[in-house]
């Protein structure tokens, strides 16, 4: 692409030096329809575009992959979108114009899939004292252990699709947060790390984080990238917080259902996917997942774990 990837690291200090700022900070934007909560794509042709924190950028996003669409001259910043509380009026007279049989319709809909998310026990682990819940290991394919600066993994041969080291909760949530901190130290071509979440140790989704720097969501045993973010700065010694979020989606009348992910970097949010109905319903396991292209070895270290 021709364009670098957006700034993951701070905000633009001419940005920071606006008096008052009211400038949304960088993320992705979306291109909503009306009850949507989301910011609009100025050029009207993406789901998504990046915003830097000063200006629109040329990474715009469909159905999870990212493009490159520079948009020409200078357009206005996204807006922060109303609060949901000021539809409602609108929304109220709507439904009763719409007729006693919608509103009953609704509101049975409403029952059925309005149920409270069961969600994980918190879990915080400063993974540099050399103990931990993560289980330490030595295969043939990959070793885990503890040293001084965190908890390792490496990677020893090469196509190693996904070498998991995980926790398991005794709840079966619905919605899990994961959150690492992570430096890659050895990471050769086709090698990627980062949080996951699943079923199991051995089927799940990924925020993996490629040699390029560039972010992807990725389920497994199924084989599936489902979304590619702009690509971050990755410097062997530097480190990252990254964040998977995995919610169930309920099916409903317009959707069968699935897995709804959001992955984050540092604070900000750049990349989204979801699963069709086939895949996890709950996510009891949670932990760090690696794996390897042609090259190996590859290695990184974790130093802060947190699920909530």
């Amino acid at each position: 692409m021709s364009v670098s990837g957006p700034p993951v690291e701070g905000v633009d200090q001419e940005v920071e030096a606006r008096e008052p700022s009211d400038l949304p900070p960088p993320g992705w934007f979306a291109d909503p329809l009306w009850f949507s909560t989301g910011y609009r794509d100025p050029a009207h042709r993406h789901e998504w575009r990046w915003w830097d924190g000063a200006s629109w950028s040329a990474w715009v996003s469909d159905h999870g992959v990212v493009g490159d669409d520079p948009i020409q001259g200078t357009l206005p910043p996204p807006r922060v979108p109303a609060s949901r509380r000021r539809l409602w009026p609108w929304l109220v007279g709507a439904l009763l114009i719409s007729g006693a049989a919608l509103v009953a319709g609704l509101v049975l809909i409403g029952i059925l899939t309005q149920s409270k998310p069961v969600r994980v026990e918190p879990y915080k682990a400063d993974l540099t004292r050399g103990v931990g819940e993560f289980p330490t290991s030595d295969s043939a394919e990959y070793v885990t252990s503890y040293q001084s600066d965190g908890y390792h993994m490496v990677i020893r041969e090469p196509g190693v699709a996904w070498a998991p080291s995980a926790i398991t909760s005794a709840k079966t949530p619905e919605v899990v947060s994961v959150e690492i901190v992570a430096t890659p130290l050895r990471v050769p071509s086709g090698a990627a790390f980062g949080p996951f979440c699943g079923a199991d140790p051995t089927s799940g989704y990924g925020l993996l984080i490629d040699e390029s720097g560039i972010p992807h969501l990725e389920s497994y045993p199924i084989s599936e990238d489902l979304g590619t973010g702009p690509p971050i700065p990755t410097t062997p010694g530097h480190s990252h917080r990254l964040k998977l979020t995995c919610e169930y989606r309920s099916p409903d009348i317009q959707d069968l259902g699935g897995v709804d992910l959001e992955g984050y970097i540092d604070g900000t949010r750049v990349v989204m996917g979801r699963t069709g109905p086939v895949g996890a319903d709950r996510f009891p396991v949670t932990g760090i997942v690696g794996q390897t292209g042609s090259v190996a070895p590859a290695e990184w270290s974790v130093s802060e774990f947190s699920r909530s």
